[in-house]
């Protein structure tokens, strides 16, 4: 699951130009119209994080089962799919 949510924060921060997942998502999405998408990917992000052993190590690893880790995973992979679609479409005002 760390890898899945650090790809999904890596691209958004490729499309973005941004160094953090919520800079990134306000410069993909500025004008507010996608606020439960963001919200959505946001989550998904910080989930993984707030999850030990998940992200940032700390010692214990998480007590994830196995079906909420691949729920986890498959989240974090439809919206990297949905993101990288939506950039080579040209849908984000970034560099524009």
């Amino acid at each position: 699951m760390q890898q899945a949510v650090n790809a999904l924060e890596s691209v958004v921060r490729v499309a973005s130009g941004q160094n953090k997942i919520s800079a990134g998502l306000k410069r993909l999405f500025p004008t507010g119209e996608r606020v439960p998408l963001v919200d959505a990917i946001n989550q998904l992000h910080n989930y993984g994080s707030a999850m030990p052993g998940v992200r940032h190590g700390g010692g214990k690893m998480s007590d994830l089962t196995p079906a909420e880790a691949r729920g986890a995973c498959r989240a974090a992979a439809v919206w990297i799919s949905m993101l990288i679609d939506l950039d080579a479409q040209g849908a984000f005002p970034v560099g524009k």
